[in-house]
């Protein structure tokens, strides 16, 4: 189960449409490899009264403009080797959009926004068990990304044969 905090977004983002975006990511992994299945949904701890997921995406300052985008951090059983939770966290000190096509274009401006259903989707393939890979700019994977790219909303067979031999 996923959950996003809208509470965190930068200002200017739409709520809607950021969760749509981040939603429409999930559902990449869902539909495109056998693998765990994320379902959007909250939890409310009784004891704590907090808000708790499996897998929470929230926006946090972490290093300005032009750093580090976003990161994913998991906690597991480390017997079982089982996920317990992960954080998926974007950079608020980026500029983020819901960008509406696909775009093979790179900027180097960081005046362009960065596309979240982009982003999401690399994050999202850390939880999985996904790690970066080197060679192939193409690839969801792949450790960087350019403003305006949405390119890798989608998955490739590198991605779709690394969660099959990590789940299969």
């Amino acid at each position: 189960m996923y959950g996003i905090d809208t509470s965190t977004l930068p200002s200017g983002l739409d709520a809607n449409e950021a969760k749509s975006a981040v939603k429409a990511a999930f559902d990449t992994w869902n539909e495109e490899v056998y693998g765990p299945k994320f379902q959007e949904g909250t939890y409310t701890n009784p004891q704590t009264g907090k808000v708790s997921t499996d897998v929470k995406v929230s926006w946090q300052s972490i290093d300005g403009a032009g750093g580090v985008l976003a990161y994913t951090s998991i906690s597991f059983n480390p017997r079982t080797k089982a996920i317990s939770s992960a954080n998926l966290v974007f950079n608020s000190g980026d500029k983020w959009e819901v960008l509406s096509s696909y775009d093979c274009n790179r900027s180097t401006s960081l005046e362009d926004p960065f596309d979240i259903e982009n982003t999401a989707a690399h994050e999202i393939g850390h939880v999985v068990g996904e790690d970066h890979v080197s060679s192939d700019s193409t690839l969801t994977m792949y450790p960087y990304v350019w403003p305006i790219e949405t390119m890798k909303r989608s998955l490739e067979l590198g991605e779709k044969t690394g969660v099959q031999a990590l789940y299969g």
